[in-house]
């Protein structure tokens, strides 16, 4: 029976770790001035706060591949 419990408890263990995947692949560089992200996996959320003037021009990139 010892054994029984051990093998369901190994298995549940390795089944829940398995479902588990990692929430980005990448870099991420970020000041008040500027954000710079290299992604090639972003299954989450970011932020940055960026310090602006009027008449700052915001410019923004976004590819996918």
């Amino acid at each position: 029976m010892k054994k029984i419990t051990t093998f369901f408890s190994a298995m549940l263990l390795i089944i829940s770790l398995s479902a588990c995947s990692s929430d980005f692949d990448g870099s991420r560089t970020g000041n008040d001035t500027q954000l710079i992200m290299e992604y090639t996996e972003f299954n989450t959320t970011d932020t940055q706060d960026l310090v602006v003037e009027a008449g700052d021009i915001i410019h923004a990139e976004i590819v996918v591949e």
